[in-house]
């Protein structure tokens, strides 16, 4: 089989998480959870929690 073939590397990944005790590892600060966030801050929801509306320029008065 194939899996068996590659089974090697996915208990090597595995592997890396077992090196750290996970009560070892810090919490992220939200400065430093910013700065690895992918979301840019235009798409960010305001605080009031609404989500701005897109408007969908192929049909009118839908958003996306």
């Amino acid at each position: 089989m194939i899996y068996d073939r590659y089974k090697v590397f996915l208990d090597l990944f595995n592997v890396s998480t077992f090196l750290i005790p996970r009560s070892c590892i810090p919490k992220l600060t939200s400065d430093m959870s910013k700065k690895l966030s992918n979301r840019d801050d235009e798409d960010a929801v305001p605080e009031d929690g609404e989500a701005p509306q897109i408007p969908d320029p192929e049909f009118p008065g839908k958003f996306l």
